[in-house]
């Protein structure tokens, strides 16, 4: 049974008060009846009458008290009667039904207090002089309600219980509700509590739902929204046994855009996402038992930078994307190494590249996938390698060492073709064959140098300059010398 409104307890009172009216033109009418006679010596004194009317001995304008009946139903009405002083009464009786009415009535004669029966349920209500509505309070099948209201009848605050029929087709629960209204009569604050759990919603006379808090059995959210209907900001919150989530965004609908999501769950760890205005995805942060992961995405969804953690391979890494969706920047972390590519926009098997190994440092320089200049060191010093273009493509090194450094040229199976070095003494420059093979070698030593020509192997040709001139030596396909220059062979000055 729903709670009676203002306005139907306002014309319930508005009833009262014509029968009231009625009732005293009736105690006005009554005449006394009065029967006195003895029996059994005993005297007895009886009043028989349509009504009873007792007035003050010390003014009998007044009536005190009121007894009668109205369409066959009994009534009492007492007066506090003073000549200086507010006059309240009491009446009891029917008010046109078959229920019974008490009231508490002020000097206007209007109730104060009424108490009546209705369907079988209690009513009770109080007012303010002038018959102004205060509150009321009824029984109901299950439960019952309370309201208090403004002196226009409207209804400020209602308490409202009602047992439910879990064994109906609705399967609905008991609920106790307490309202809460402005002047206008609008709801602005509700509070309701079933065996599912309670809920708390408060608003504004614009958006009676702008901040709303429920328990309920496995979870427990609140949501909140700015005062303007259809627009402004939302944010929500939602706790679970497994999982916690914040959320934040435009308007009353996720999908609107600009939404902030922050998670935590018990198995996968917490996140935070970040939308553009627009809803796609701008930020997405992950962290799990294992790993740890930032990313940054286009309004595409393609992710262009991302920075990441994973502890079972104890390595983290860093990237960068390019406008056009090709890798632009790349680095990995890990104990064993550590890398840095930058890639050629637009070319993602053009790059250079840096790896740090505990045991080694190298740069690389990648064109389509070849390898054209690598930077290294060895044992003596660093190493630089320039390699061609084409599959099968020679190569050049530069090596550093704890004297000189070095020059090598090599094909591209890996065989020396020329190698230019150095000692503390001077400088070398060997020439090789398709094989490797040296065949001609050039070098110096301090102040004196040489220079050895030899075909498979065998001596051909050799020129020194030394503290005693220049010497020139020939030999035959043996080896055999064949001739010198100077014919001596000394190469020492004639006297």
């Amino acid at each position: 049974m729903s709670t009676p409104t203002l306005e139907e307890l306002a014309a319930v009172v508005e009833t009262l008060r014509s029968e009231l009216d009625e009732a005293k033109k009736q105690l006005r009418g009554l005449e006394k009846v009065i029967s006195i006679y003895e029996e059994d010596g005993v005297r007895y004194a009886e009043v028989e009458c349509t009504g009873l009317v007792v007035r003050p001995a010390e003014d009998q304008r007044f009536i005190a008290v009121h007894l009668g009946t109205s369409e066959k139903r009994p009534f009492l009405h007492m007066i506090n009667c003073t000549r200086d002083e507010t006059h309240v009464g009491v009446f009891i009786g029917y008010d046109g039904s078959d229920d019974v009415d008490l009231r508490l009535q002020g000097a206007d004669y209007k109730p104060r207090v009424q108490l009546t029966v209705q369907n079988d349920h209690g009513v009770a209500a109080v007012f303010a002089p002038g018959h102004k509505p205060g509150a009321v309070m009824k029984a109901q099948p299950g439960g019952g309600s309370m309201g208090v209201t403004q002196p226009d009848g409207k209804a400020r605050a209602v308490l409202i219980h009602k047992q439910g029929d879990p064994s109906s087709e609705e399967g609905s629960f008991g609920a106790t509700e307490l309202l809460f209204a402005q002047p206008s009569g609008r709801t602005l604050m509700a509070l309701r509590v079933d065996e599912g759990g309670s809920m708390i919603a408060a608003g504004t006379p614009e958006r009676r739902d702008c901040a709303v808090i429920t328990a309920r059995a496995g979870a427990t959210a609140m949501l909140i929204r700015s005062p303007e209907q259809g627009h402004g900001t939302t944010a929500a919150m939602v706790a679970t046994e497994e999982l916690a989530q914040l959320f934040t965004y435009r308007g009353e609908d996720p999908a609107s855009g600009g939404q902030a999501a922050l998670s935590s769950h018990a198995a996968l760890g917490p996140s935070l996402t970040l939308d553009r205005p627009d809803g796609t995805r701008g930020i997405d942060l992950q962290v799990t038992a294992n790993a740890a992961s930032i990313e940054l995405l286009d309004q595409a969804g393609v992710k262009v930078a991302s920075l990441g953690y994973f502890d079972d391979l104890r390595n983290a890494s860093f990237s960068l994307t390019s406008a056009g969706k090709t890798e632009g920047i790349r680095a990995l972390a890990t104990p064993m190494l550590n890398a840095f590519s930058v890639f050629q926009p637009g070319n993602k098997d053009s790059q250079v590249c840096l790896l740090a190994k505990q045991e080694s440092v190298s740069v690389g320089l990648v064109r389509d996938s070849h390898t054209l200049v690598h930077l290294g060191h060895a044992e003596h010093g660093g190493v630089v390698t320039a390699l061609g273009q084409v599959e099968s493509a020679g190569t050049a090194s530069i090596n550093g060492g704890t004297a000189a450094g070095s020059v090598v040229l090599g094909s591209a199976d890996g065989t020396t073709l020329a190698a230019l070095g150095g000692s503390d003494h001077g400088g070398q420059l060997t020439l090789n064959n398709d094989l490797g093979f040296p065949r001609a070698r050039l070098g110096t030593f301090d102040e004196s140098s040489v220079l050895l020509l030899n075909h498979t192997g065998q001596d051909g040709v050799s020129a020194a300059a030394g503290p005693f001139g220049g010497l020139i030596t020939v030999h035959d396909t043996e080896g055999r010398v064949r001739c010198t220059l100077p014919e001596d062979g000394t190469g020492e000055e004639e006297e």
